[in-house]
């Protein structure tokens, strides 16, 4: 008798907790925050009639699910503290359906967890908190019908030396390669079981290094033209586009090699980088990715070291940090 009493008691108390997990509000002010925890910091701001889903109370702050659309572009591929992606610097737009009209906006570097893409827009939720005040009794939004991603546990910090570098992996189906991340500009094909290398992502795009053999006769040269050695820290920010996957030469003062975290978005997390500063002696800070191939040799710099790097630009105007971001061909001491 005691064992099926016990049972009873789990069993409602998990039936209530499922409604009060299940109750639908609306905003009821202009604009309110959403926060990581009670009182805690902010990760958005949504509009007036902004409907989700509540849970528990604590005090006058209710505990919800934020559950939205944000266009790929945003976010980022992210495995912080159990989230699954990481929005970009500059936030991202919240919508309640693809290419909907925006009702909120996140704040930069906000951690998400991916519910399902369609197209280029990306559904997204994360267990958060209100201030109850502001919300209204509402239907349940349609969107809640799919079930939110277990609350994020978080994980101790792993330190960045201890973080391995990304190495090359096969891809499951071929692809095709393009210049610039819109598909436009086709440079070649790769079939399945191709080894790459990721680099970097930006939104559904993935920047790839692939090697490989192309028949060449004995008449012809596939001399490319060499680096730019006259490119400027300024022209290169002021047209970041029109570089973009140029080769170009520079002399930096080496500063030191770090291991990029979730928040640059411009690296892989745990990808070794240069930070250098004075490129081709103007003032300003250069970040280098440095490839498992030339990782020893970088160890071997001294901070403040002069040396001439030839790189490939991956960005020339950082929207993290307004720095360029590029990737080391050659090293000269």
């Amino acid at each position: 008798m005691r064992s099926a009493l016990v049972l009873l008691v789990s069993l409602s108390l998990g039936l209530t907790g499922k409604v009060a997990a299940q109750t639908g509000y609306r905003v009821n002010a202009d604009e309110e925050n959403i926060r990581a925890e009670a009182n805690g910091d902010r990760v958005a701001v949504v509009n007036r009639g902004f409907r989700l889903v509540g849970g528990e109370a604590r005090g006058q702050w209710r505990q919800i699910t934020l559950d939205a659309w944000v266009p790929a572009r945003s976010v980022t591929v992210s495995r912080r503290d159990g989230f699954t992606l990481a929005v970009g610097s500059g936030g991202a737009a919240l919508h309640t359906e693809p290419g909907g009209s925006p009702v909120g906006r996140t704040m930069g570097g906000v951690q998400l967890n991916e519910v399902s893409r369609q197209g280029s827009w990306v559904r997204v939720q994360r267990p958060a908190w209100i201030w109850s005040p502001s919300l209204a009794p509402a239907p349940l939004p349609a969107t809640s019908r799919t079930a939110a991603p277990p609350p994020a546990t978080r994980n101790a910090p792993v330190a960045a030396d201890s973080v391995a570098a990304p190495s090359p992996a096969p891809v499951a189906a071929g692809r095709t390669l393009s210049r610039s991340p819109d598909g436009r500009d086709t440079i070649a094909h790769v079939g399945r079981e191709t080894q790459m290398e990721v680099l970097g992502r930006e939104g559904e795009w993935a920047r790839v290094r692939v090697e490989g053999w192309v028949r060449v006769g004995a008449n012809e040269s596939l001399n490319a033209p060499g680096p730019l050695r006259d490119l400027s820290l300024r022209a290169l920010r002021a047209d970041p586009e029109r570089f973009r996957g140029a080769t170009l030469q520079w002399q930096v003062q080496f500063m030191a090699l770090q291991r990029a975290d979730s928040v640059r978005t411009d690296f892989q997390r745990g990808e070794p980088y240069i930070l250098a500063r004075d490129p081709g002696g103007e003032p300003g800070f250069v970040y280098i990715a440095v490839p498992n191939t030339l990782l020893a040799e970088v160890r071997k710099l001294a901070p403040l070291e002069r040396i001439e790097v030839v790189a490939r630009v991956r960005s020339g105007r950082s929207p993290l940090t307004g720095h360029p971001v590029l990737e080391l061909v050659e090293l000269r001491r």
